[in-house]
This record gives C-alpha cells, structure tokens and sequence, in this order.
C-alpha cells in the first residue's frame, strides 16, 4: 500500500437521482496533485473511486489527501474520522471547492489535520515534503489548520502559470487501466454508455463569467490561466492512443471564451489525425461571438453544452449570466447547423421562480433544437453568491439548510413561489420532451444513420426511462 493516497469518495445521497446516477468521472484535481508531487520525486497514488476502504486503513498510510466537494463531503467525513481514529498518526488533508470555503468547519470536526486552499499543487507538494522531513509547516501559503488554540488561515498560494500547467507531463495524468469504470448515461448521441471509456481533460483554470450559483471563482478567480494547445493535444492524444478513451470531456468552464485558443486547439488535433468523440462547454455570449463551427465539428467536437439555466430575463440578470435571452435561438441553431449536438443547461428552483416562469420556460425549450438538456435544481454551494442570498434571506426549505449530503442537485432546497413539488414535476415535463416525436425525429436526422450514435440514442432512452419517475 502506497503511503500517499489521494481520494475522491462517491457521493452517498440521491444515488437514484436523475443527475447522480448520469455519470461517474475522473478526479481530474487530485490527478493533477499526484502527478505534480510525482514529477518532484514524491510517489503518490490515487483511487478513484475508491473501493476497499478498510484495505486503505489496515495499509496505515503516512498521509491521505480527499478531494471535497459538497456533496461528497459527508462520505468524506465519515472516512476521515473512521481512518484518523484506527490510525491517529495518519496525517489527513482536505481540498476541493468545499474544504476552501468552510476549512473552519472542517478542521473543526477534529479528524483533519490540514486544508489545503484553493489551487493545491504546490500547496500539497510543499506540504508533504515538510511532514515527510519533520519541518515546520504554519508558514506555509495556501494552508489551514488548527494550532491547538484556534484556527489558523495561511494566504492564498500564487497560482500556477500556463508555463508551470504545460510543465506537468500529460502522461503522469491519467495513470488508470480501465476507463471503461467512467461514463455518462445521459449522452444521446455519439457513443452509448455501455461502450464508453471516457476520461475528462482541463485545458484552462478559472472563468470570466461570474454566475451567482458556481464555485468556480472560490477556486480560482476570474484569472483565466490557459494550458498550450498543443499541450492539451500531447494529452488527448495519450488518452485515445495507450489508454483507449473513446470520450473526451473538456471541463473548462467556458471553452468558447478565448476563440483563437479553442481554434488552436482544433486544428492541431486535425493535423494529427485524433479520432475521438469530444465534449465541451460554454457560455451562451461566448457562442454568440464564435463563428468557426465548421472546424470544431472536424477536430470531432460532437457536443456543446451552453448555460441557459432559465428562460426569464429577470433571472438571468439576477444569476449575473449578462446575456440577452433573445440572442439564444441564433445561437442554438447556429450551433446545430453545423452538425453539433447542442446541449442546454436548465436551472430549476432559483430565488423568485414562479409556477408562470416554468411554463414559460417549457414553451421557450420545445422551440430550442436541443440533443440534451441537463435539468437540475438550483443548489446554493458555500462561497456562491447564491448560497449568502438564500442564507441572508432564510429562504431554506426545511430540513437543507448546510445539509451537505442532500446538495446533490436532485431535489428542490429552496424556498421560490413555486412549489417544490410544482418544480418537480415541472423537471419531468422538460424531461419528457426527450420522448416527443419532434425530439427522435430531430435526433435521427443529426446522426443520419450512423449505427454507434443510433446505439447510444437507443440506450439513452433505456435510460431515461428509468430515471424519469
């Protein structure tokens, strides 16, 4: 047993819900700690997910780090005191979205020795290697912990330069055997999950957009650090040549944002003869402003996923979205006549929303030519502007308030003027569009016969109805 290990533990909650049983992916963060720390002389190993935690604890590892984000954050918990109490001389260590928000809450539960803030590479290299030669550690940027007598929060560390995120050797990545262990259910098109080996690459750190409901700023700010294009492709190109990834998820927050950046990144996997499904995301002003669809269909960019969210203009402004709803069925139809699968994000439950606005937003998404739409309930994450205003305004419904476990995006947590039972069943109206005759009709004309994307829409379906009860 390694006497390193980093974790991403599984959510325990909702594991029936419609978003949580979609998919299982790659801990791309502690992919990133490990082969770092890796490439500095320290040996790491990483398990995600992880399957025999007591074969973790009987191995009496030196330090065990957890990647934590809200939802997992219970399961987290609960190993950390479990493993601390059998082995107190296990150094613990947290970092995530979460564990930078509420490192105070964290390290107040008494099992976890430190928080690793923000950006962790450097902050958990210098970290062990400290441990690891018995040398102080207080002093140390990007670091949380308890002294003794009270809670002691370092500075935030300098982030890593596109230089230093170029640096990491792509190959010291993705170290599994079997990727065939992640997928998406949820992907009509394309590749059926049933045969999907799919691993997620991070070509930038950070966003320029400043949505009230994410936690990306918390992170890494509204600093963009960008990764070489041809960095990006060394990687994708090892993931389909000695991994066999089939399915490549892209999980910058706006990958449309810097266009030249995007286009770089497909003309170099064109010219290198990558064939591979990919998946990206992106804002709806930054589709707006991108006109090079042609080329991203070619480097085999089969989806786009924009952020819609809603379909009043009163929210959008209100979640800090800045863009005009009117412009989204250019965009949309833009997207698909170029051959793209466009996806939509669809926000349900916000502070405000109304019965009305759901009807609305029904009528508006059945006009959209969307493949597929990712519904879910508004969450209010700690460090989110979301989650001061539902905290400000006591707009919890009973029982969720700081209910870690329960913030899995399946099920309503906040008080709106609809009803929570209203937004449920306003979810499974949306949702039943994937069953309409003008929805199969539009999906066989964009796969045209190709027998994998007709396996995958087939099996979806399978899917979905089961999910949708």
């Amino acid at each position: 047993m390694s006497k390193i290990i980093l974790l991403g533990m599984n959510q325990e909650e909702d594991t029936k819900g419609i978003v949580s049983q979609n998919e299982n992916c790659e801990f791309i963060g502690i992919e990133y700690l490990r082969a770092y720390a890796q490439q500095k002389g320290i040996e790491v190993k990483v398990k995600h997910p992880p399957q025999d935690l007591q074969k973790i604890i009987l191995g009496k590892p030196e330090i065990v780090g957890f990647s934590v984000m809200t939802s997992n954050y219970e399961p987290s918990r609960k190993f950390s005191k479990e493993l601390k109490e059998k082995n107190p001389n296990t150094k613990i260590i947290w970092g995530g979205p979460h564990s930078t928000t509420c490192n105070e809450e964290v390290l107040k539960e008494g099992s976890v020795d430190y928080v690793v803030l923000g950006e962790g590479e450097k902050t958990f290299f210098e970290l062990v290697k400290r441990i690891q030669n018995e040398e102080d550690t207080s002093n140390l940027n990007g670091l949380a912990f308890y002294d003794g007598k009270k809670i002691i929060k370092n500075p935030m560390p300098k982030r890593l330069t596109s230089e230093e995120l170029d640096s990491i050797d792509p190959k010291a990545l993705h170290q599994l055997e079997d990727y065939s262990i992640f997928f998406v259910k949820q992907m009509p098109h394309s590749i059926p999950a049933s045969e999907m080996n799919f691993a997620m690459i991070s070509g930038s750190r950070g966003c320029w957009n400043n949505c009230s409901f994410c936690s990306s700023n918390s992170m890494w700010g509204r600093n963009i650090q960008y990764r070489s294009p041809k960095n990006i492709v060394n990687e994708l190109e090892y993931l389909v040549n000695e991994k066999g990834v089939n399915f490549v998820f892209f999980s910058d927050d706006d990958f449309l944002i810097n266009g030249r950046w995007a286009e770089s990144i497909a003309q170099e996997v064109i010219q290198r003869g990558i064939d591979v499904n990919l998946h990206a995301m992106a804002s709806v002003r930054s589709s707006s402003k991108f006109n090079n669809y042609d080329l991203l269909k070619k480097a085999g960019i089969k989806e786009l996923t924009i952020g819609m969210e809603t379909t009043s203009q009163k929210l959008i402004d209100q979640m800090g979205k800045g863009y005009d709803l009117n412009i989204l069925p250019s965009v949309a139809n833009e997207i698909t006549s170029h051959g793209i699968h466009l996806g939509l994000y669809y926000m349900l439950g916000y502070p405000g929303q109304t019965k009305k606005e759901l009807d609305t937003d029904y009528e508006f998404i059945k006009k959209i030519p969307f493949s597929r739409i990712r519904a879910v309930f508004a969450t209010p994450y700690p460090g989110t502007a979301l989650y001061n205003k539902v905290n400000n305004e006591n707009l919890w419904l009973e029982g969720y308030q700081d209910n870690w476990s329960t913030f899995t995006n399946d099920r309503p947590v906040i008080k709106t003027p609809a009803t929570p039972e209203e937004l449920i069943n306003a979810r499974k109206k949306v949702l039943s569009l994937y069953h309409s005759q003008d929805y199969v009709t539009r999906m066989k004309k964009m796969y045209q016969g190709d027998a994998q994307s007709k396996r995958a829409f087939d099996e979806f379906q399978d899917f979905l109805s089961g999910a949708i009860k």
